[in-house]
């Protein structure tokens, strides 16, 4: 990299990769970034990913946060933010939330960086649905709101998910000059150009996504018992599940008499994604009438991949959808009406040929405002209006290997398709991926065009199996079985009272671990991998201090604090596998 790469930290309180909405968003993202940036990643750790590895060119480095409650974990993950501004300098930050957004904040005057808010979701408004048992703390609640106005109106932009969530930030207090919408998109490059027909008999309907009650999954049931006495149709449920309202919904089921025409399936990701969505009919969203769907907004990314697969989309005629989609590729239905998205769902499975004409709209609204190219360009923009004459500067030397990435900050279009090339991840099509420089030994890398040769000179270790160099990997589910016959059951988690802290979470079985393992492909260190790193002396790696231990159950600070020096902060604890070395490794800070 040139002696000149700005160096921009990208901060969040969440997990990447993860199989959800937001971790598709950040993964898209930062691949725009990395090509003209030095790109540090810090996120928080989840029992199966690596304390610090290489991803799409950034170095992630994850902060494990333990176990307790949603203010102590945020406490411990604000500590570390504060210890890595100590550890390196930084021309712009870049965060998602206000438990990374106060230390950043508070320290952007002593620091000199610039600071770029992402809201697509607010705390305040969506952890009475994640976090039920919080929204009676008023004290936290309280707490919570300020901080959030703290990061609004401290921070240099403000980047939001949808128009309508710009909208609400304008209430809050945030100007229309600060803020920039970069709404949902999908990589349109892992989808084909024309996707097959819509056309099968019975209906196969598909959704994708969380089961939180803003989804409207108990709306989409109801609508589908109604609908079976008129027409035929399976409905697949994909995506992660949620052990509380997994339990309703399969109560649901019984009650509706729905077992041999709904299916729960675990994510799909990448190839998977892709073999699924082009096996069904239409894709729905249900989305209740919510505060967070009518107020705040987000981005609605399982409705820009139904439209880049060119899957007819059935969605809640709320403000939020129409930002999307329009009637052309579109049917929308009351929000909360069980007897609307019934005839809307007998409409489409008594007229394929309507759903063909739709699907090819779908394939021409994506290409025509949906793509992530499109996106990372906006966002690159954005940066460049931040940074001022210092985003002017050449940024990375041309080469044969990289000569489609831009090298200034007035080079930043959308990239042609890029000619196929090795197999890559769900989110690592044509545009602007660059191949980034080999890794050093003992170097754990995740951008797929270094893992490709790699992947077929050594064996692969996929639900406990060892294929042969060069096969195939073990397929998650055939896609059209999805829809024809009910799989192997999921092993469900313990349940947990809705009244349980998030300390008695129930952990997956080693069976769904797996699958999730296989889900995430070379995105993340694989078994082998993991057990090289295990055996691997501990002397002969760096590991930069960015693990924190829990901090006692105490309340997260108040944003009204002033700006001061860093606390000191305890010893991170030692890993069972050591972090692998990476090219630049972040400063040890002292204890």
């Amino acid at each position: 990299m040139s002696s000149e790469l700005l160096k921009v930290l990208y901060c969040s309180f969440g997990v990447i990769p993860e199989p959800t909405g937001f971790s598709f968003r950040a993964t898209e993202l930062l691949r725009g970034l990395t090509p003209v940036f030095d790109v540090d990643g810090l996120t928080c750790k989840s029992p199966d990913l690596g304390h610090i590895e290489r991803y799409y060119g950034a170095r992630m480095m994850r902060v494990p946060v333990g176990a307790g409650d949603l203010p102590t974990r945020a406490q411990a993950f604000e500590r570390a933010v504060r210890r890595q501004l100590d550890s390196d300098e930084y021309a712009l930050v870049h965060f998602t939330d206000p438990f990374a957004g106060v230390p950043l904040c508070e320290l952007k005057a002593q620091y000199g960086f610039k600071l770029l808010y992402q809201v697509d979701g607010l705390p305040s408004v969506e952890v009475r649905y994640t976090h039920p048992h919080l929204e009676g703390d008023r004290k936290f609640m309280a707490r919570l709101r300020r901080q959030e106005l703290f990061c609004l109106m401290s921070s240099d932009a403000v980047l939001a998910g949808s128009q309508l969530t710009a909208s609400y930030l304008r209430t809050l207090g945030v100007t229309q000059e600060k803020t920039t919408v970069i709404p949902a998109f999908a990589d349109l490059g892992q989808y084909p150009s024309d996707p097959p027909p819509p056309d099968h008999s019975p209906l196969r309907v598909l959704y994708l996504g969380n089961q939180h009650s803003w989804q409207g999954l108990s709306t989409l049931l109801f609508a589908v018992s109604l609908a079976i006495k008129s027409c035929e149709l399976r409905l697949a449920i994909v995506g992660p599940q949620d052990p509380n309202w997994r339990a309703q919904l399969e109560e649901m089921i019984r009650y509706r008499k729905l077992g041999g025409v709904v299916e729960f399936h675990e994510p799909a990701l990448g190839a998977d994604l892709v073999s699924l969505l082009g096996a069904a009919d239409i894709g729905v969203a249900p989305l209740e009438k919510s505060e967070r769907n009518t107020v705040q907004g987000a981005p609605l990314h399982k409705v820009a991949n139904y439209l880049a697969a060119g899957r007819p989309v059935l969605v809640s005629d709320l403000p939020l959808s129409r930002e999307l989609a329009d009637e052309g590729c579109a049917i929308f239905h009351k929000p909360g009406h069980e007897g609307d998205l019934a005839r809307k769902l007998v409409e489409l499975a008594k007229n394929p040929a309507k759903r063909v004409e739709m699907s090819r709209k779908a394939r021409v609204l994506a290409e025509s405002k949906l793509s992530a190219d499109h996106a990372r360009a906006a966002l690159l923009q954005l940066y460049g209006s931040l940074l001022g004459e210092r985003a002017k500067l050449p940024l990375r030397e041309p080469t044969a290997a990289s000569a489609d990435a831009p090298t200034s900050m007035a080079a930043f279009a959308p990239a042609a398709p890029r000619p196929e090339g090795p197999t890559q991840l769900h989110g690592a099509g044509p545009g602007l991926f660059v191949p980034q420089a080999a890794p050093k030994a003992g170097e754990v890398t995740t951008d797929p065009a270094q893992r490709a040769d790699a992947e077929h000179s050594r064996p692969r270790v996929v639900w406990g199996e060892t294929t042969s160099p060069g096969a195939p990997p073990i397929p998650l589910t055939d896609p059209a079985a999805a829809f024809l016959a009910p799989p192997a059951p999921i092993p469900l988690v313990a349940l947990a009272p809705e009244s349980q802290s998030d300390a008695g979470a129930p952990v997956a079985t080693p069976a769904a671990q797996a699958q999730l393992d296989f889900n995430r492909g070379p995105s993340r260190p694989t078994i082998v991998e993991m057990a090289a790193l295990e055996t691997a002396p501990a002397a002969s790696v760096s590991q930069p201090a960015v693990a924190d231990a829990p901090a006692p159950e105490v309340a997260a600070p108040a944003p009204e604090t002033s700006a001061s020096a860093p606390e000191a902060a305890a010893p991170a604890p030692e890993t069972a596998s050591p972090a692998p070395e990476t090219a630049s490794p972040a400063p040890e800070t002292a204890a």
